[in-house]
């Protein structure tokens, strides 16, 4: 007889010390299961840690050496992921008090040895669909403390409305508590629980009873509600935060969005989260708490997601190409450096400004691979004027903020660099203070790391920051890039006095200073009567593509 032999097969465990009985209990198990066999309860943990999810039930013997039946059963008691596995104890005892004890410590039922096939398998069966009926049953239909369906059922009854309501336009409107978590510290968890019935309340006033209403989170509510103008949107918006003014935690701050269900191929969870997306527009732009999913919007989004999906080929494809930024050296009169700068045209797209994609990139941790592209692409030219025996000048490159998370990073860099033979002084690396501020001890040891290995570091957007002295204290730098607001900003006595103390303090420090963002001959005359090493800007040079700085450099 087969039990459960349709769709992917589930799988069993076996806890057994005695090697024939385990490969009996395999072998009536194995046509309809899958089968995992531990010599001890030790072993079954093991196997249950590296794949415990996969098991739908385990057989478990209770005699056994190194950890015995009733210790496993503790053992995974402690373990609220294993508690809901169901347990059948395989016994050759009658006893009623070893049954007792087993139950008490979560077995679920017993078969007796020597082994019936027939029983084996039907009570393995019946457990596992009892267990399977039971994890359905138990799913949260309604979210505890405001009666709102949960995320999971208001997905499935909005898509019921859509479906069965073709002639009603309906929208998805979503009301977000800001740092819900911090206020739940501060206030205390029944003033906490008492906002969030009033928030449920103040929408049910305003949406009314022919709306649905959801608890996507902890902190976000949902309403699926007959479409509504975006004036309509903003009135029931500051009604709420109105309402929310009377409660119980005054100081609530609630951010809004709303998306229309125009598209009938997009499901419910798709259509929240694009509300979701919208409602980030808004949550750190003061003065403003309502989004709109619009045309404009989901033009936006969608090519959001257009240049997140091309990436990957873009980089296949060798899309990026890289342009060089000259450094002029003040000192020299000549081009004394350069920064490699990446640009994309996109075959449909069109150019894409880093600006735009960037961030992007960052976001979903893609920039790591962007940067290492950019230093081989660096490093091949490097490598090309060396041998052609055209002028070569320190080129650096950017690192971002993410690429620290990079369990490897100073060591890719060196193997970059030393695939091409390139001198480790001629790979200038740029990096920001932000980086810095996102884990200072990794940051720290990798920026040491490339220095000692003979890299030259640039510390970019110096003085943008909060914390650009204290970088300065703790890094072994060679360069520091001024930000471009102190070209943009030139003539002010204080800027001025603060500009002549940056160059007093780097020139003490043994550090160049190169200046970005200069645009004219007036900008350039005041950074070189200050001291300055290098100018980088569009006065001298824009970033150009790689044959055009070739010419640039030969003139």
């Amino acid at each position: 007889m087969k039990e459960m032999s349709l769709g992917k097969k589930r799988t069993v465990l076996v806890v057994e010390d005695d090697l024939i009985n385990r490969e009996i209990l395999s072998a009536i198990l194995s046509d309809s299961y899958t089968v995992l066999q531990a010599e001890n309860g030790k072993a079954g943990l093991e196997i249950l840690e590296s794949g415990g999810k996969e098991i739908s039930l385990i057989l478990l013997d209770i005699q056994m050496p190194v950890m015995n039946g009733y210790e496993f059963l503790d053992a995974i008691g402690q373990i609220p992921s294993f508690r809901s596995i169901p347990i059948i104890i395989t016994t050759s005892s009658n006893a009623t008090d070893d049954e007792i004890k087993c139950l008490e410590n979560g077995a679920s039922d017993f078969v007796s040895k020597p082994y019936n096939p027939d029983i084996i398998l039907r009570r393995v069966g019946s457990m596992i669909r009892l267990r399977e009926a039971s994890s359905v049953i138990n799913r949260v239909e309604r979210d505890s403390v405001t009666g709102l369906y949960s995320r999971d059922f208001f997905y499935i009854n909005s898509e019921n409305i859509l479906s069965a309501s073709t002639q009603i336009e309906y929208d998805i409107f979503c009301c977000e508590i800001m740092s819900l978590k911090m206020l739940q510290d501060r206030h205390g968890k029944a003033k906490t629980e008492k906002l969030l019935i009033g928030i449920t309340k103040a929408l049910e006033d305003n949406f009314g009873f022919d709306s649905l209403y959801g608890k996507l989170s902890d902190n976000t509510f949902s309403v699926l509600t007959a479409h509504k103008s975006k004036e309509n949107y903003e009135s029931i918006s500051e009604n709420l935060r109105n309402a929310v003014k009377n409660m119980s935690i005054p100081d609530t701050v609630l951010h809004f969005s709303a998306y229309p269900c125009v598209d009938s191929t997009v499901s419910v969870s798709s259509l929240c989260s694009r509300t979701l997306t919208a409602l980030d527009e808004v949550k750190f732009q003061f003065g403003r708490q309502f989004a709109e999913f619009n045309s404009e919007f989901r033009d936006k989004y969608s090519r959001r997601h257009a240049i997140l999906g091309y990436m990957e080929t873009a980089i296949k494809e060798n899309q990026f190409e890289v342009y060089y930024q000259p450094k002029f050296s003040l000192g020299e009169e000549k081009v004394g450096g350069a920064e490699a700068i990446v640009r994309w045209t996109h075959p449909e797209l069109g150019f894409i400004s880093p600006g735009e994609f960037i961030p992007l990139f960052e976001s979903s941790g893609f920039i790591t691979e962007l940067d290492f592209y950019v230093a081989e692409r660096t490093c091949k030219d490097l490598r090309e004027w060396i041998d052609s025996g055209k002028p070569v000048i320190p080129v650096s490159f950017n690192l971002s903020r993410a690429d620290f998370s990079h369990p490897s990073l100073a060591e890719t860099v060196e193997n970059i660099t030393d695939k091409y033979s390139i001198p480790h002084e001629l790979l200038h690396i740029e990096v920001t203070e932000s980086a810095y501020t996102d884990n200072m001890k990794v940051f720290l040891d990798t920026v040491q790391k490339l220095h000692n290995k003979g890299f030259r570091i640039e510390l970019d957007d110096f003085g943008a920051g909060y914390s650009s002295l204290t970088v300065l204290s703790e890094l072994d730098i060679d360069i520091l890039k001024l930000d471009m607001y102190f070209a943009r900003n030139m003539g002010s006595p204080k800027q001025d006095l603060i500009l002549k103390h940056i160059f007093s303090i780097a020139q003490k420090l043994n550090i160049a200073v190169v200046a970005e963002g200069v645009e004219t001959k007036e900008q350039s005359d005041a950074f070189r009567s200050m001291g300055c090493d290098y100018i980088q800007g569009y006065y001298y040079s824009r970033p150009i593509p790689k044959a055009q700085f070739e010419e640039y450099l030969n003139k």
